[in-house]
């Protein structure tokens, strides 16, 4: 069954979660994973969803329940593969809103070889919050990665801290 990327942008309101997923269940369509946030009071979603249905059609329909915008990509199949090992670091970054933030401290991760695999920001009364689940495939030296983020936290005039993502115990 072909898998899209779908992409919802709209106006908040009670219902539309429901409204966009009786979509997807008229068609046979099955959610096998989401993320949803409201940013800045907009509503923003991406889903990845199996369906046997055309992209066009999908999309079709997916905007008489939220006219706004949605985006319908499909997916290309990808080889299953185990997870490589990986250190989990999770960096934590705030101050003053300025522009460059995310930009500085997303290059550093990425300069040291690191995938960002969860970001989320937020803006509220002037401050500028973020929190980066970022994967390196070797261990770190937390202490050197710690050490270049103070460095581009003190250059943006931010404070930017990181650790190691503890495991979770069940």
């Amino acid at each position: 069954m072909p898998n899209y990327a779908i992409t919802v942008v709209s106006h908040d309101r009670p219902g539309l979660i429901a409204d966009i997923t009786g979509v997807l269940a008229e068609i046979g369509g099955n959610v096998e994973g989401s993320s949803m946030s409201l940013l800045q009071g907009h509503f923003a979603w991406t889903l990845v969803v199996a369906a046997q249905i055309e992209p066009d059609e999908l999309q079709r329909r997916l905007l008489v329940v939220c006219p706004r915008g949605a985006a319908v990509v499909p997916l290309d199949d990808v080889p299953s593969e185990a997870p490589a090992p990986h250190d989990r670091i999770i960096v934590s970054f705030h101050g003053a809103d300025r522009i460059g933030i995310t930009a500085a401290v997303t290059r550093l991760l990425a300069d040291r070889g690191g995938n960002i695999v969860e970001l989320t920001t937020h803006l509220a009364g002037g401050m500028y919050l973020g929190t980066a689940e970022v994967d390196f495939g070797a261990r770190v030296d937390i202490d050197e990665l710690a050490a270049a983020a103070a460095g581009v936290g003190r250059d943006l005039g931010v404070a930017v801290s990181v650790h190691r993502e503890e495991p979770e115990v069940l």
